[in-house]
């Protein structure tokens, strides 16, 4: 007996209204094995905090991921190398 792709989508739509809905209202959602993410607000910054205006100053919201890190250790970046491109060239 095996897992139908339909009973999936069907967790993971489930799953993703969950998640929003705390997103939305401020929550910070841990998912165990994966890591946090919340929602942050981004602005330009100003000298005074009188001058602040929302409709001015809020560029947008931006989902930040956190990835589930064990005594300083990230599995998720495990074994990611970098190279550099055959096709850059220094300027």
């Amino acid at each position: 007996m095996g897992t139908h792709t339909s009973n999936v989508l069907g967790v993971l739509s489930s799953v993703a209204a969950v998640v929003n809905s705390h997103l939305r209202e401020g929550d910070r959602v841990r998912l165990p094995d994966w890591g946090m993410m919340k929602l942050e607000i981004e602005s330009e910054k100003v000298d005074n905090l009188k001058d602040f205006k929302a409709k001015k100053h809020i560029r947008g919201v931006r989902l930040h991921f956190l990835p589930e890190s064990y005594e300083g250790h990230q599995e998720l970046y495990e074994g990611i190398t970098f190279e550099k491109d055959k096709l850059y060239t220094e300027e």
